[in-house]
Formats: structure tokens, sequence, C-alpha cells
């Protein structure tokens, strides 16, 4: 473990609507910061803050006031809450969902320029290769459905560029209430497979979104390989421990003194692919020999 010189007890926020996110933070990003000096208890403080979409405001607000050093953000709307309460607080996205310099947050990937800075894990060429898996794993499925977060234009533009001949139908979901309603009419509208849009909040509900889907015969695909572990017949996504490790390499570097803006906003690196063969074996899925062949996780 690194030692960090001077006395100063750093001060980190954390927003996020997600429980799940939230202790995927403190279980590994934490542990990644120690390892460089910062130290939770000794030389670091956290205070973090978890609700509700409506509310992230003004948990933005409470967090500002407290004047940390830094916030670590996950999803766009606590980043835009955040960004929106602050524009000196250096503030590091975590799987930022949206084209941050489209959404105002940056002038540009390489130069954010501002107090925002993180990680971009979306992009039209990620959507489209889970597209391609899943045509490619269940090709004779031609009728799909795409699960979106209300206002996820990004998706929505990657799927108008699908040249798959593929039959894609849109439905929103914005809370857990609502997805027994959503699966209803999937099966009552012919969906034959479903893609699972990259969302915070379904990466949360993964457990409902899966019983859901088996329940119905979907067989679905989903943003992380760790989703697959929880149920998903396919997962295609970045590596999440990689992830973690460049949130605590930035936050070290803003600890040092650097500016957020002149830290570029990172893609990741490394993508994985995953299969559920349990699942498979449940909804009668022969996973072809090809496709086994492109993993990096089996699941039996």
């Amino acid at each position: 473990m690194e030692q960090v010189s001077g006395s100063k007890t750093f001060l980190l926020g954390i927003l996020t609507p997600s429980t799940h996110e939230l202790d995927n933070i403190l279980n590994h990003t934490i542990p990644e910061l120690a390892k460089s000096g910062y130290v939770e208890g000794k030389n670091l403080k956290i205070e973090s803050r978890l609700g509700k979409l409506e509310d992230l405001a003004n948990m933005a607000e409470a967090l500002v006031a407290l004047q940390p050093d830094a916030i670590i953000t996950v999803g766009p709307p606590a980043t835009h809450a955040v960004q929106s309460a602050t524009t000196d607080i250096p503030i590091i996205m975590g799987f930022m969902g949206q084209d941050p310099v489209a959404a105002g947050l940056a002038k540009s990937l390489a130069q954010p320029g501002g107090n925002v800075t993180g990680t971009l894990i979306l992009g039209q060429d990620l959507e489209g290769k889970r597209l391609q898996l899943l045509h490619e794993t269940l090709p004779e499925r031609k009728r799909i459905a795409v699960l979106l977060e209300p206002g996820n234009k990004l998706v929505k533009a990657a799927m108008e560029e699908d040249l798959l001949g593929l039959d894609l139908v849109v439905f929103t979901a914005d809370n857990p209430k609502s997805y027994p309603n959503v699966f209803t009419r999937m099966r009552t509208e012919g969906i034959q497979a479903l893609l699972i849009a990259p969302s915070p909040a379904f990466f949360r509900d993964t457990e409902i979104l899966v019983k859901l889907a088996l329940e119905n015969g979907i067989p679905t695909m989903c943003q992380w390989p760790e989703m697959a572990e929880a149920g998903c017949l396919l997962g295609y996504g970045p590596n999440y421990r990689e992830l973690r490790r460049q949130t605590a390499d930035y936050l070290v570097r803003i600890f040092k003194g650097e500016s957020p803006g002149s830290l570029p906003i990172q893609q990741p690196s490394q993508i994985e692919f995953a299969v559920n063969l349990k699942t498979a074996q449940t909804l009668g899925i022969s996973v072809p020999i090809s496709i086994l062949m492109r993993t990096d996780l089996v699941i039996e």
C-alpha cells in the first residue's frame, strides 16, 4: 500500500439511485483507493446518499454543501443532479449512460474542460454488438424486444441503425412496479427474445427482470457478464473490475491536485461475453458451438 503524505482527511461523496451500485463502490472502488494510501477511517471519510430519482436533486445539494473533495455519481440522473448543484467540486461519473458532450457535461471526451470526468460505458457499437450476438445465438427469432428507461436516446439511435433485418419492438419501464405489465405486453405481442438496455436501475433489478423473463419464456441479452451469472441467457459488457480501478485511479489523481477537466472521459478497454447454459436448458435453447467458442465465461 502506498503512503499519502500530510495530515489531510479527504471527503468523498457518493450519489446513486442504486443500492447495488453503492455496495459495489464501497466493496470494490474504496479498497482500490486504499491501495493508493487513501484509507477510510484514516485519511478518507465517505458521505453516501442513496435515493429515488425524484430525490437526487435535493441529495446532490446536501452533498455539495459538505464541500467534499470529489463526488462519485452513478448514472445520468445523479450526474446531472450534482453538476447542477456545483461547477467547482470534481465529479467522477460511474457508468455514464449517455453522451456527456451532447448532454452538456463536457466539451469533449478527450478534454472535458469542466468539473466532470469519469467512465462512459454506452455506445452504439456496444448495443449493435449485443444485438448481433443475440441474433447469432437465436437466429430463428426475429421479433426482439428492447427494454429501455424512458428517455434513453442513445440506445434508441443504435436500434434505428439495426442492419440485421430484425423486428425490433421498444418497451419502456422506469420502476419495478411496471415490469410485470411490460412482460405481459411482450408475451401478448409475440416477443421471442429481449435485449435489456444498460441502466443502473435494470442492473439493480436484475433478479426481478430475470424471474419475469423466465416465467414468460423469453431469453435475454443483458449489459454485464454479472447479469448472466444472475440468470440472463447472455451478458456482454465491460469488465467490471477494470471500471472500478479506473474510478479509483481518477480519484487518486484528483486528490493529488489534477483537474477533472484535463482527465479524459474513459471508455472500457476490456469487453467480456458470458453465456448461462443453465438458463438455456430451462428455456429449451441449444446454444451454438460458434457462440460458446467466443465466450469469456460459461455458467453451468
